[in-house]
C-alpha cells in the first residue's frame, strides 16, 4: 500500500483511511514516528497502550503526559495518597 501526500504549510499531513483503517488506528491514539536518515525516510508505527505501573492493557486511564495507568494501580495509588 503506498500514497502520496503533501504537506501542509506547518508541516502536517493527513494518513489516509485506507491506511488508519488497515492498522485499526483511531482517532487519539498515540503513534510513534521515526527517522531513518540514511534512507530519507519516516516510519510510523501504531503502539498498544500498557499501563506504566504493571503493563496490564486492559481498563486503561489515560494520562496527561501521554501515559496510561490501569484502573487497579489508580486505586491503589489514590488510596496511598488520601
Amino acid at each position: 500500500m503506498m500514497f502520496l501526500r503533501k504537506t501542509d504549510y506547518e508541516g502536517h499531513i493527513v494518513v489516509p483511511a485506507e491506511i488508519r483503517k488497515a492498522l485499526q488506528i483511531k482517532a487519539d491514539e498515540l503513534l510513534v514516528l521515526s527517522v531513518d536518515p540514511s534512507c530519507q525516510s519516516i516510519f510510523l508505527q501504531k503502539i498498544k497502550p500498557v499501563c506504566c505501573c504493571c503493563g496490564a492493557e486492559q481498563s486503561l486511564l489515560k494520562l496527561p503526559n501521554q501515559k496510561f495507568l490501569c484502573t487497579n494501580c489508580y486505586d491503589s495509588v489514590k488510596q496511598k495518597n488520601c
